[in-house]
């Protein structure tokens, strides 16, 4: 019995939290309106400036971007 709790507690953390430690990736340009988890993320086929890693954080307030419905 001490077996399986044990696995489960390790399968909830290891599902928990952030994907990244709160890093995302956004397209420097104009027209993006996403951020996304990673940067090969379907949603980077247009873009067509530099991609910068940012906190998910400013992602969302200084660059005023949502998630992105691919991979998120």
């Amino acid at each position: 019995m001490r077996y399986y709790f044990i696995i489960l507690l390790l399968s909830l953390n290891a599902c928990g939290g952030s994907k990244n430690d709160g890093i995302v990736y956004i397209c420097i340009s104009g027209a993006s309106y996403a951020y996304h988890n990673t940067k090969y993320c379907k949603g980077f086929r247009q873009c067509t400036h530099k991609v910068k890693e940012v906190s998910e954080d400013s992602a969302i307030n200084y660059y005023h971007r949502k998630q992105c419905g691919y991979c998120y």
